[in-house]
């Protein structure tokens, strides 16, 4: 499943926005997906809790056939606290590091019992703030956190390293810029 998860109050962030943009099991819905991730735009206001609560609700689901490896990959920013609007800062309307760990440790105990994986991308990523939200309130273990910098190579490489601790065997490839999973 691929959510997405962001605030849509471009004034105070103040509405949770997480979205399922699909789920796919076979070939043709893998492309499928794919057509709708490329759509996909990063439009601010972190709200991170309620991609991790749907991702709970998802994964829960999808969990019932045992053959699953049950992985949940975080890929964000980390920060939630404060965005920059014209010069003036907004609150991201309730969302807390409380509300995020709590959300995280309910996705990692949950029925499902994922690994959860965060890659940290982006120059805010790399602050302290962020990085601490995706190390060590969000990723299972110091493992599963991939810090990257604004570029796609470090991207890539932390989606290939990660697919490489997968216990379930992925082919990845990497073509203009996209990584493809076999």
């Amino acid at each position: 499943a691929v959510i997405t998860f962001s605030s849509t109050d471009y004034i105070f962030w103040s509405t949770d926005n997480a979205k399922l943009i699909g789920t796919a099991s076979s070939k043709s819905q893998v492309d499928e997906l794919t057509n709708e991730i490329d759509d996909v735009t990063a439009g601010g206001g972190t709200r991170i809790a309620a991609g991790l609560n749907l991702a709970k609700e998802k994964i829960e689901t999808m969990s019932a056939d045992d053959d699953n490896e049950n992985i949940v990959i975080v890929l964000s920013d980390g920060d939630f606290k404060k965005y920059s609007y014209s010069d003036e800062y907004a609150e991201s309307g309730g969302e807390t590091e409380t509300r995020v760990r709590n959300s995280a440790n309910a996705l990692k105990n949950s029925s499902a019992k994922p690994t959860v994986y965060s890659v940290a991308f982006g120059s805010e990523a790399m602050g302290n703030s962020g990085a601490k939200v995706l190390r060590d309130i969000i990723a299972t273990s110091a493992s599963t956190y991939y810090p990257t910098d604004d570029n796609i190579d470090d991207l890539i490489s932390a989606f290939t390293d990660m697919v490489e601790n997968f216990s379930k065997p992925i082919q990845t490839t990497s073509e203009n810029g996209k990584i493809l999973l076999e």
